[in-house]
C-alpha cells in the first residue's frame, strides 16, 4: 500500500513537471501600402509562410493596410502595441528612429548586416526607440529613381520642383530642386496640374500606384535602395516563447536570402511595364552619374549624423 502511494506521489510529480501543451499564439499585422501593391503582395507571402508552416505554434492575421491605418502612424501603432507586427519603410517612422535613412542608403544587404553586426545594432536602437523587434527587412538592390515629366540633362535640378518625402528631401534638397510633401492621394493630381514636376518613388509600383500616365521620364541611374521593414511590438515580441521566436525569425531570414531572386525578376518585369506606358529613360553622363550617386549618399549620411549624431559613426561604418 505505502508503494503504491509512492509511486502515486511519483506519477503527479512527473505529470506536474511536463509543460503545458503549447498554446498557438496569433498576431495582428498591418502594411503600409494596400495588399495588392507589388509591395503589400510580398508582405502577404511573408504572412502565408507564417501561417503555412506555423500552425500550432504562432499565426498572423492580417488586419489591412493604409485604409486601417494611416502610413505615418503605423509606427506609433507598433510601438504601442496598438498592432503587433507592421510592415514599412524607415522612412516612414523616423520620428522615433532618426537614423532611419541609414537602411536605405547601406551598401551593405540585410544578410551582410547579420553577419557583420549591423543587425545587432539596428535591433538595439529599434527596441530602445521604437518599442519593437527588427524582424526583417526586404528591398535591397531595388533602387529608388527620380521621375518627371520634364526633360533634365545632368545632376542639376535648380528650379525643378519635386514631391518628396523624409527619406529622399535631403537629395533633392542638395541637387537644388524645390521640394514640396505633398499628400500620397494627390500626387497624381499634382503632376496633372504642373504643381510638382517629379517625384521620387522606388522602381517598383508605379502601375499599381496610378502614376504611369503623368509619368514622363525616369532618371538613370538610381540611387538609395528600397527597404521594408517588419516590425514587431517588443512586448509583444517578449511574450512569445524562444520556439516562436525561432520560428519566426528562421522564416524572416529565408524570406530575406529568397527576396534575392524575387527582386531580380521583378525588377526587370517593372523596367518593362514602364517602357510599354511610354516612359523614357534619361541616362545622365558617366561624370553626371557619379556626382549624382555621391551626392545622394552624402546628403544621406548627413541626415544620419544631423538626427543621430549618437549612432551615425557606428552605423556608418557597419553599413557602408
Amino acid at each position: 500500500m505505502r508503494r503504491d502511494l509512492v509511486l502515486c506521489a511519483m506519477a503527479v510529480t512527473a505529470l506536474l513537471g511536463q509543460p503545458a501543451k503549447a498554446q498557438e499564439t496569433t498576431l495582428r499585422a498591418v502594411s503600409f501600402v494596400r495588399l495588392d501593391d507589388v509591395w503589400g503582395k510580398l508582405f502577404v507571402e511573408f504572412v502565408k509562410r507564417v501561417n503555412d508552416n506555423g500552425k500550432g505554434l504562432v499565426q498572423i492575421r492580417m488586419m489591412g493596410g493604409p485604409e486601417t491605418i494611416n502610413q505615418f502612424e503605423l509606427g506609433n501603432a507598433i510601438k504601442t502595441g496598438v498592432v503587433d507586427i507592421g510592415m514599412l519603410p524607415g522612412g516612414f517612422y523616423q520620428s522615433l528612429f532618426p537614423a532611419a535613412l541609414a537602411l536605405s542608403i547601406s551598401t551593405k544587404s540585410p544578410i551582410e548586416q547579420r553577419q557583420n553586426g549591423a543587425w545587432e545594432q539596428l535591433n538595439k536602437l529599434h527596441n530602445s526607440q521604437v518599442n519593437a523587434q527588427l524582424l526583417a527587412n526586404y528591398g535591397f538592390g531595388v533602387p529608388f529613381h527620380i521621375y518627371t515629366s520634364k526633360p533634365i540633362e545632368k545632376a542639376d535640378m535648380t528650379g525643378l520642383k519635386l514631391r518628396t518625402v523624409p527619406i529622399y528631401r535631403p537629395f533633392f534638397e542638395k541637387l537644388g530642386a524645390t521640394t514640396l510633401q505633398t499628400q500620397h492621394a494627390e500626387l497624381y493630381t499634382a503632376l496633372e496640374r504642373g504643381v510638382v514636376d517629379g517625384y521620387g518613388w522606388s522602381l517598383w509600383g508605379l502601375k499599381e500606384q496610378g502614376f504611369l500616365p503623368v509619368t514622363k521620364f525616369r532618371i538613370e541611374p538610381g540611387f538609395y535602395s528600397g527597404n521594408v521593414s517588419v516590425l514587431v511590438n517588443l512586448t509583444k515580441w517578449q511574450a512569445l516563447r524562444p520556439d516562436q521566436q525561432a520560428f519566426l525569425s528562421k522564416t524572416a531570414i529565408d524570406f530575406e536570402q529568397d527576396f534575392v531572386q524575387v527582386a531580380t525578376r521583378q525588377s526587370d518585369e517593372e523596367r518593362q511595364k514602364q517602357d510599354s506606358a511610354g516612359v523614357k529613360i534619361i541616362k545622365l553622363a558617366p561624370a553626371d552619374a557619379d556626382r549624382f550617386v555621391t551626392m545622394a549618399r552624402d546628403a544621406g549620411w548627413a541626415d544620419v549624423q544631423q538626427k543621430a549624431p549618437a549612432d551615425y559613426q557606428q552605423l556608418r561604418a557597419l553599413m557602408e
